[in-house]
C-alpha cells in the first residue's frame, strides 16, 4: 500500500518505521526542514527518534501533494495543532481518503475530539475515520518490543485493512468500534498520569498509585460513558491499557 503520514515526531516516525517494514511505501510529511534531510539523507530521525535506523520506503517531503496518491492518511500531529496543520497547508485531497488519528488529546479551546475536529473541516469523514490507540511508546515499537493496539472505526472494512498494514510479529492490531471511547480512554488518561508523576515525586508508594490508577479509571469511564462512549472500552487497551503504560512508564512524558 502506499501511506501518507502528517507528522514525523517519535510516535509519526515509529508508526512509519512498521509500515516500511511491512514492505509499504510512506511519505510522511513535516515542516521542519532539518528532520526531512536527515531522514532521506542519513536515515534517522535524530530529532525525534534517535534509536531506530530509518528503512528504504520512507520519504519525508514538505509538499503535501506527494501524499495525494495515498490509500489512507495517518495524522500524527498533536491535537492542539491538527487544526492549524490541517488549514494552513493544502491537504484539501484527504477529504476523500481514509483519516487514521493517532493523536492522543482534545482541542483546547473547544474541547473537541480530533474525529470532531475533522469532520468539521470535511464533513462527512465520519464515515471514513479511524483511531490507532493503546499502550504504545514509539521508543518500545521502534526497539521491536511486542506491542498491542486498537483500531476504532465505524467502518469494518477500514479497521480490517489497517490491521492488515499494520500488524507484524511484534505489533499486533485489534479492532473495535467506539472512536467516542477509544479517543477519550488516550486524552483522559494524561490528567491520571500527572498525578501518578506526582505520587512518585512524593514517594507515597505502590498503595496509593494503585488507588489513583482504580478510581481514575472509574472516573474517566463515568466521564465517558456521558459523553456516548462504550463503558467496556475503558476495560481495553485504549482505557486500562494506555493508562497502565502511561502511569508507570519511564517513557511518560506526563
Amino acid at each position: 500500500m502506499k501511506v501518507g503520514v502528517i507528522g514525523a515526531g517519535s510516535w509519526g516516525t515509529a508508526l512509519c518505521v512498521v509500515l516500511a517494514k511491512n514492505g509499504h511505501d510512506v511519505f510522511v510529511w513535516t515542516h521542519e526542514k532539518e528532520v526531512i534531510d536527515d531522514i532521506n539523507k542519513n536515515q534517522i530521525n535524530a530529532k525525534y527518534l534517535p534509536i531506530e535506523v530509518i528503512p528504504n520506503g520512507i520519504n519525508a517531503t514538505d509538499i503535501p501533494e506527494n501524499l495525494k496518491q495515498s490509500d489512507f492518511i495517518i495524522l500524527a500531529i498533536p491535537s492542539q495543532f491538527i487544526r492549524k496543520v490541517l488549514t494552513k497547508n493544502d491537504f484539501s485531497f484527504i477529504e476523500d481518503k481514509p483519516i487514521v488519528s493517532v493523536a492522543k488529546g482534545i482541542e483546547q479551546m473547544t474541547l473537541k475530539r480530533v474525529s470532531e475536529i475533522v469532520e468539521e473541516l470535511y464533513p462527512g469523514s465520519i464515515e471514513r475515520f479511524a483511531v490507532l490507540t493503546g499502550p504504545s511508546h514509539a521508543e518500545e515499537v521502534a526497539l521491536k518490543v511486542p506491542t498491542t493496539v486498537v483500531i476504532s472505526s465505524e467502518d469494518h472494512s477500514l479497521s480490517s485493512s489497517i490491521q492488515t498494514a499494520f500488524t507484524n510479529s511484534y505489533f499486533r492490531v485489534y479492532s473495535a468500534d467506539d472512536i467516542i471511547g477509544a479517543e477519550l480512554g488516550g486524552a483522559l488518561k494524561n490528567v491520571i498520569a500527572i498525578a501518578a508523576g506526582l505520587i512518585d515525586g512524593l514517594r507515597l508508594g505502590d498503595n496509593t498509585k494503585a488507588a489513583l490508577l482504580t478510581r481514575g479509571l472509574a472516573e474517566i469511564s463515568r466521564l465517558g460513558v456521558t459523553l456516548g462512549a462504550n463503558p467496556l472500552t475503558f476495560s481495553g487497551l485504549s482505557g486500562l491499557g494506555d493508562l497502565m503504560v502511561t502511569c508507570n512508564s519511564k517513557h511518560s512524558r506526563n
